[in-house]
C-alpha cells in the first residue's frame, strides 16, 4: 500500500525484515514514522518522491554491507574484528604488527574500540600498549592503548573519527603491540578489538 495523507497501517503490517543479522525496516513504516515526525518537527519541504529515493539509497548501502552486522536503513554497527593473546605479538622485538582485517573497497571506519582482558605482562615489561592503523601508520586508526594496566569492564579506548582507504581496493588494516622490552618476553595477555564499519556506495 501506499503512505497517504490520513491513511493508517493496518495491524498486520509488518515492521520489518530479519535477513542474516540484517534487520530492515518496511518500507511503509519508515514513511509513516517520517510523517509523524514530519507533523511534529516540520520536513523542510521534502517531498514524497525525495523521501522514496533516500529510502532506495538506504536499501543500496544494506546490500553492499560485507561484515556481519545489525543494519537498521544503511546504518553502522560495532564488529569484533579481533582477538589476540600475548604469544601472537612474540617476536624478540619491541613492536609488531599484525593482519586484523580487512577493509573493504569504499568503506568507511567509523570507530574502532580496544579491551583487555589480561594484562600483558611479563619478565621486565612496564610498558605495553596496542594500536589499530595501516602499515604505513599503525596509529591511524587507534592510538597507542595500554594493556599493561589492570584490565576492567570500564577501561578500554574508543578512537573516533570518520576515515577511509582506497574506493576501488581493500585495504589491509592492523593491529601493533609496542613494549619497552622484546615482546617475546610477555608471558601473559589478551585484547579483542571491534570496528565501527560503513559502506559509501
Amino acid at each position: 500500500m501506499s503512505l497517504l495523507p490520513n491513511q493508517l497501517l493496518p495491524p498486520t503490517e509488518p515492521l520489518g525484515t530479519v535477513n542474516g543479522g540484517v534487520v530492515t525496516i518496511s518500507k511503509n513504516w519508515w514513511l509513516l514514522f517520517y510523517n509523524i515526525a514530519s507533523k511534529t518537527l516540520g520536513d523542510g519541504g521534502i517531498g514524497p518522491d525525495t523521501l522514496q529515493a533516500y529510502f532506495a539509497i538506504t536499501q543500496d548501502l544494506i546490500a553492499a554491507s560485507t561484515i556481519n552486522q545489525f543494519v537498521i536503513n544503511g546504518g553502522v554497527s560495532w564488529s569484533r574484528v579481533g582477538t589476540f593473546a600475548f604469544s601472537d605479538f612474540a617476536i624478540g622485538s619491541t613492536q609488531n604488527s599484525l593482519n586484523l582485517f580487512l577493509l573493504g573497497a569504499a568503506q568507511i571506519v567509523h570507530g574502532i574500540k580496544i579491551q583487555h582482558s589480561t594484562a600483558f605482562t611479563g619478565g621486565s615489561i612496564t610498558q605495553y600498549t596496542v594500536s589499530v592503523g595501516i602499515p604505513t601508520s599503525v596509529e591511524k586508526y587507534a592510538s597507542a592503548f595500554d594493556v599493561f594496566q589492570a584490565p576492567g569492564s570500564l577501561v578500554y579506548q574508543l578512537s573516533s573519527g570518520l576515515q577511509g582507504e582506497s574506493t576501488t581496493a581493500a585495504t589491509q588494516i592492523t593491529v601493533t603491540a609496542t613494549s619497552d622490552q622484546n615482546l617475546n618476553t610477555a608471558t601473559q595477555g589478551a585484547v579483542t578489538v571491534w570496528a565501527l564499519l560503513s559502506t559509501a556506495s
